[in-house]
């Protein structure tokens, strides 16, 4: 299952869906996610995107310092 993929009104509520087989939510689908590389691009694909473009693969290179509405970022906070 893609995180919000084929929507019709905007992203979701992170955590909102049910988990993938390996226990994570929302890895892949709901908004665009930053990837510091050379160059800058966007991956994953958003909540517009058609389900099978929401994949890690899907590219887009976009200079960082013009706002795009369907880009985010992912916050990660380990377990002590």
């Amino acid at each position: 299952r893609v995180a919000g993929a084929g929507a019709a009104t905007g992203p979701w509520t992170a955590g909102a869906g049910s988990a993938g087989p390996e226990g994570f939510f929302d890895l892949h689908g709901n908004v665009w996610e930053w990837l510091a590389d050379d160059p800058p691009a966007l991956v994953g694909g958003d909540w517009s995107s058609n389900p099978r473009s929401a994949r890690i693969g899907n590219r887009l290179p976009l200079d960082p310092s013009i706002p795009y509405a369907g880009a985010g970022c992912r916050l990660v906070l380990e377990a002590p």
